[in-house]
């Protein structure tokens, strides 16, 4: 079991590791959170766009080979591809907007 003050160590230990890295790094760190936070909505899109991609593979593959993919599987893809793109819509928009 770990105690409290291991588990404090091991965070005040991983702060430390922290601010050297941010240190050493120096200003380079303000201008990549600048552009983070310039293009936050682009980059969550494009995030969710890598993570859908495989649904969409295997609902093409689907569709090219009919008989090969399981109709739970056609579904899952479907129903994966909708939630993502449920969790797009509000960046979509956004981006839309500007």
């Amino acid at each position: 079991m770990i105690s409290y003050k291991a588990l404090a160590d091991e965070f005040q230990k991983l702060a430390f590791a922290g601010a050297a890295l941010a240190k050493a790094v120096g200003p380079a760190s303000r201008r990549v959170g600048d552009f983070l936070t310039k293009h936050d909505h682009a980059l969550d899109v494009a995030g969710l766009g890598v993570l859908a991609a495989p649904a969409a593979a295997d609902l093409v593959h689907a569709r090219r080979h009919p008989g090969t993919s399981s109709k739970r599987e056609i579904f899952h893809s479907g129903a994966e591809l909708a939630g993502l793109g449920i969790l797009a819509a509000p960046g979509v928009a956004h981006l839309l907007r500007k």
